[in-house]
């Protein structure tokens, strides 16, 4: 569940400008296609969930990022980002109506975040990736696979 959120949180601009910002959909037998196959397959068993256009679902998200600014607290960017992505997490769930909410794993979360240059963690940070799109999407480009897929299993893992 909480995958969604690091995904959310990253492409809402892309939303929000109409797809101006859209990516080609990834090669054939790629990890993200072969991800997004597993994900369809586990969707499919899972009970259907309620159908809302993409308006509703901007809407959704642009009131949880919103509502999570009340999470960014802290001495870090990290440590915003942390409590913002975690706030965000919860009031999408609510709104969701998921039946539980996992926790992102704080210390590996830190720990990850820690190691990215002072940009990347400011864009980590939801408000801010949301007024400083263009920006972040540079530096979310700018990541490494590895760090990518390291964001991507701690979200997992919270499951």
């Amino acid at each position: 569940m909480n995958r969604w959120i690091f995904i959310a949180v990253l492409g809402l601009a892309a939303c929000k400008s109409g797809g101006e910002d859209s990516q080609a959909a990834p090669p054939e037998g790629s990890a993200e296609t072969q991800e997004a196959a597993r994900r369809e397959e586990a969707a499919s068993s899972a009970p259907e969930a309620p159908k809302r256009s993409m308006e509703e679902a901007i809407d959704i998200m642009t009131k949880a990022i919103e509502g999570s600014k009340e999470g960014e607290v802290g001495d870090t960017h990290c440590e915003r980002a942390y409590g913002g992505m975690s706030k965000l997490n919860q009031l999408l769930g609510e709104a969701l109506e998921a039946k539980e909410v996992p926790e992102i794993p704080r210390e590996g979360f830190l720990e990850i975040c820690g190691e990215l240059e002072e940009g990347v963690q400011r864009c980590m940070v939801p408000s801010y990736a949301m007024e400083n799109r263009e920006e972040c999407r540079s530096m979310r480009e700018g990541l490494t696979p590895e760090v990518q897929e390291r964001l991507r299993s701690l979200m997992r893992s919270a499951r």
